[in-house]
């Protein structure tokens, strides 16, 4: 039976592309799915065989690690966190929204 060994949904392409090279490097066959067109499917990478899936476990884990420290070394320290620019302007809105009351207390 086939095993999820590596979930794709949230991963950048070039992660998941580092992923397929780890597990093409150490021989371990693999097949991909995706979320399909109305995002309901599971995007992952799987394996068939479940000696293969605590290799590939063991492949993964390596490879993030190393995945991790390269983006920590290209990260800088005051990078703006683009994913949390959202809400930022609803809480900044919100305020300036409520601010408009108090002038007419």
């Amino acid at each position: 039976m086939a095993r999820r060994v590596f979930d794709t949904y949230h991963a950048s392409d070039a992660e998941i592309r580092g992923v397929k090279d780890a597990l093409d490097n150490n021989n371990i066959s693999w097949f991909e799915t995706y979320k399909g067109r109305w995002w309901i499917g599971s995007a992952a990478l799987w394996v068939n065989d479940d000696e293969d899936f605590v290799m590939a476990r063991q492949v993964i884990e390596e490879f993030q690690q190393s995945w991790s420290q390269t983006i920590r070394e290209q990260t800088p320290e005051g990078r703006i966190h683009w994913a949390r620019l959202p809400l930022a302007i609803i809480v900044i809105g919100l305020i300036l929204y409520l601010m408009t009351f108090w002038y007419w207390l």
